[in-house]
C-alpha cells in the first residue's frame, strides 16, 4: 500500500501493472488489486499463467475478477522452462476461461532472434477471441552493455517487426515514443487498429485521430491514456464513430473500411487491438547517458524512489543492503537524468 501511495504522490497515474517475479504466488494478490482499484486506477496483471491454468476450480481467477482486475497479460517465455506445446496449451485454456468471465487479456512476449517477426502469427492465432485485445512486446536486450558502459544495440530491432506487420496485416504505427536522448530515436512503436478475424483485414487508427482522442481524454480525465479497457457494450457505437472520423480525415481509406466490415456478422465479429513494441535501455558512450523511453512510462517504486522498471535491478536493488550491480557513477548519472526529465 505504501508503494502504491508513493507512486500516486510522484505520478499522475492512470494504470498500475502488477508484475514480478510471478504475482500469482503472492498471498495477498487480490487485496493488492482491490487496493489499486480503490484508488480509481486501471489494474493490469502480468502472469505466466501456470497457477491459473492448474487451478481447476478457478478460485484464483474468480477472486481476481471479483477484486476488479481490468486486464490479464499472459507472459510465457523461452526462459521459463516451458516448451511451445505447453505454452500453447496454457494460453488456449486460460483464454477460454477469460472469455467466460468477460475479462480482457493480452499477450506479453520477448522478441529473440529465433521468434523475430512472429507478431502477425500471434494476432491471427488469437484474434478470434472476443476479449483478446493486444500484444506487449519487448526486444531482447543485454544489460552487460550498460554495465560495461559501451554502446549497446539490441540483437533484434524494431524495423523488421514494423516491416512484417505492414507486410502481413497492412498495419502502420499510430504513434511512437522517442528515447530520452533523441526525439528522432524510437523507443516504442504503438499500434491501434480494428481487425476482422474471419478475413484478416485491418484498419489502423490514423495518427491524427489518435492525437485528437488523446487530447480529449486528457482534457476530461486530466491524465494520459494508458491501459484503458473498452466497454464491450459500446463497441459498435465506438466503431461507427471511429470509422466516420477516419473517413473524414482519410477518405481514401473507404475501400479498407468496406473490406473490414465484409463477413463481420454485422460488426459483431470485429475486434479492436493494440500492439506496443518496446526497445530496452542502452548506453550511449558519446553522450555518457543511458537511453531510456521519453518520460519513462514503466516505472516502479524501489526503496522509496521512482525507478525505471528496465533498470531497477541494476541501479536500485530491492533491499538497501544489496550492492547495486551497476557502477555508482553510472547509477548517479541515471538518477540525475531522471531528475531532469
Amino acid at each position: 500500500r505504501s508503494e502504491i501511495d508513493t507512486g500516486l504522490s510522484k505520478r499522475n497515474l492512470e494504470t498500475i501493472s502488477i508484475l514480478g517475479g510471478e504475482p500469482t504466488l503472492h498471498p495477498d494478490l487480490t487485496e493488492i488489486v482491490r487496493y489499486i482499484k480503490s484508488k480509481g486506477l486501471i489494474c493490469q496483471l502480468l502472469t505466466n499463467g501456470v497457477l491459473l491454468h492448474n487451478d481447476q476450480d478457478e478460485a484464483l481467477l474468480k477472486s481476481l475478477v471479483g477484486s476488479g482486475v481490468d486486464r490479464i497479460i499472459l507472459h510465457t517465455d523461452t526462459g521459463q522452462d516451458l516448451d511451445q506445446e505447453m505454452r500453447d496449451r496454457i494460453a488456449e485454456t486460460l483464454f477460454t476461461r477469460f472469455e467466460k468471465y468477460r475479462i480482457f487479456f493480452s499477450i506479453s512476449v520477448t522478441i529473440y532472434p529465433e521468434n523475430a517477426c512472429t507478431l502477425p502469427d500471434i494476432i491471427k492465432k488469437y484474434s478470434h477471441f472476443r476479449f483478446f485485445d493486444g500484444i506487449l512486446a519487448l526486444l531482447e536486450q543485454d544489460a552487460r552493455d550498460i554495465l560495461k558502459k559501451v554502446n549497446g544495440h539490441n540483437i533484434v530491432q524494431l524495423y523488421p517487426e514494423y516491416l512484417q506487420l505492414r507486410k502481413e496485416l497492412q498495419l502502420e504505427p499510430v504513434t511512437y515514443i522517442p528515447s530520452s536522448l533523441d526525439d528522432q530515436e524510437i523507443s516504442w512503436l504503438m499500434y491501434f487498429y480494428y481487425i476482422n478475424p474471419e478475413t484478416e483485414k485491418t484498419l489502423r487508427m490514423s495518427p491524427v485521430i489518435n492525437w485528437i482522442f488523446r487530447r480529449i481524454y486528457r482534457i476530461f480525465k486530466g491524465k494520459q491514456v494508458f491501459g484503458i479497457v473498452p466497454d464491450p457494450r459500446f463497441f459498435k457505437f465506438n466503431f461507427l464513430i471511429s470509422v466516420f472520423a477516419e473517413f473524414l480525415v482519410s477518405p481514401f481509406h473507404l475501400s479498407n473500411i468496406i473490406a473490414l466490415i465484409r463477413h463481420s456478422d454485422h460488426l459483431a465479429g470485429l475486434r479492436f487491438h493494440y500492439i506496443l513494441i518496446q526497445s530496452g535501455p542502452v548506453y550511449h558512450k558519446e553522450k555518457e547517458r543511458v537511453r531510456l523511453c521519453y518520460h519513462c512510462f514503466d516505472a516502479t517504486i524501489r526503496n522509496g524512489k521512482l525507478t525505471p522498471v528496465c533498470l531497477a535491478d541494476l541501479i536500485n536493488p530491492v533491499t538497501e543492503t544489496e550492492q547495486p550491480a551497476i557502477p555508482e557513477e553510472l547509477r548517479r548519472t541515471v538518477y540525475q537524468h531522471l531528475g531532469e526529465l
